[in-house]
């Protein structure tokens, strides 16, 4: 990490100012965003596009594409924290990440979906958020056995973006995603296009252009998160002076 290179200026900020700090990473450096969209959100879309299709918008097409996008997250993550300190990082960067360690990412994708399937269950959101960073904890950190102290310890200390990361970017923005796009999807198909009643979730049908928005969220919600982890260590940690002292010794 060379701490002179640091894209974004480390101070803690609002929930959803750490949302908007997400895309001015991606305008960054769109091309290497792109890239990885293509690869790890592109092949699996355009396959939820077609079943779509084949099965007459079954709901089971949605079904699937939420399960698979358990997995998409962490290459946004590796890719958004290499970003706030290499200006110029590369698709093969990430990708070299990934492969070095395919059984921690699994690890990662289950815990995810077992994570999802809990955060229903209010009555135990308590000890939920005690686990909102463990991810985040167990890529970047490289310290597995100290994963779980460590990301009970950042949501204690800074318990709104734990919240955030648990609810919003792990719930509340797919659910969003799927529901404005399948909605400006047939609000076009029949006012711009004038092409007759399109498949809408409303009715119990998916659309082709819907069936795949889980996996983008997972994109969106990837880099978004990695931000939520780094403002709770802002706050908690001091991480911005630490960066700053790094910064000031490296450069006597």
């Amino acid at each position: 990490m060379n701490p002179h290179a640091c894209r974004v200026a480390l101070r803690p900020r609002g929930s959803f100012e750490t949302f908007d700090l997400a895309i001015a990473l991606v305008r960054d450096n769109p091309r290497v965003w792109i890239q990885c969209t293509a690869l790890f959100v592109g092949v699996p879309w355009a396959l939820a596009a077609i079943a779509a299709i084949a099965t007459e918008g079954s709901l089971w097409v949605l079904v699937a594409t939420t399960l698979i996008s358990f997995a998409l997250p962490l290459p946004f993550t590796a890719l958004a924290a290499r970003q706030l300190f290499d200006p110029n990082v590369q698709l093969s960067d990430v990708v070299r990440d990934l492969a070095e360690r395919p059984v921690l990412w699994s690890f990662i994708a289950v815990g995810d979906f077992i994570l999802f399937l809990f955060i229903p269950i209010f009555l135990l959101w308590v000890p939920q958020i005690g686990v909102s960073f463990l991810p985040e904890c167990l890529w970047l950190e490289r310290a597995p056995l100290r994963a779980l102290p460590r990301a009970a310890t950042l949501a204690s200390a800074a318990p709104l973006p734990a919240i955030t990361s648990l609810f919003a970017a792990r719930l509340l923005l797919p659910i969003w995603l799927v529901a404005a796009v399948d909605m400006s999807g047939v609000a076009i198909w029949q006012t711009v296009l004038q092409a007759g009643q399109p498949p809408q979730l409303a009715e119990g049908s998916l659309a082709p252009w819907t069936a795949g928005i889980p996996l983008l969220a997972a994109a969106v919600a990837g880099a978004w998160r990695l931000l939520l982890y780094v403002d709770a260590r802002t706050r908690s940690e001091g991480w911005d002076l630490q960066v700053s002292l790094r910064a000031l010794a490296l450069s006597r």
